[in-house]
């Protein structure tokens, strides 16, 4: 995930249809390229892009059933848990080979390179 700056001004976000809607839901949709590339596009500014009230009010959120969006959230909980693991093991895969290929570095010493 990118980094991120808190800036003025900060919207309530309120259900209109008051459909039951998960916060992780929400999150999760919001960030999906369809709803990414929509927001993009009604940025407004030069080195600080903002959304106006306005545009964020014309993001239609779909709303499925509490049992769909539990099991969304569920499993994109999961993938951003197998992404941090992946990303774990590669590190210390990483450290692992380079600390054997030291050792076998040191093993095989031979006085210097000529």
């Amino acid at each position: 995930m990118g980094k991120a700056v808190l800036a003025s001004p900060l919207f309530l976000i309120r259900i209109k249809d008051h459909a039951p809607l998960l916060p992780g839901y929400l999150c999760w949709y919001i960030n999906q390229p369809s709803a990414q590339r929509f927001l993009t596009r009604r940025a407004e500014g030069s080195s600080l892009k903002m959304i106006s009230m306005k545009h964020l009010r014309e993001l239609e959120i779909p709303t499925p059933s509490m049992h769909a969006q539990k099991t969304i959230v569920r499993i994109d909980a999961l993938l951003r848990k197998e992404a941090e693991l992946l990303e774990d093991l590669k590190r210390k895969r990483s450290q692992y080979m380079e600390t054997a290929l030291r050792h076998t570095a040191s093993k095989h010493e031979t006085g210097g390179a000529k």
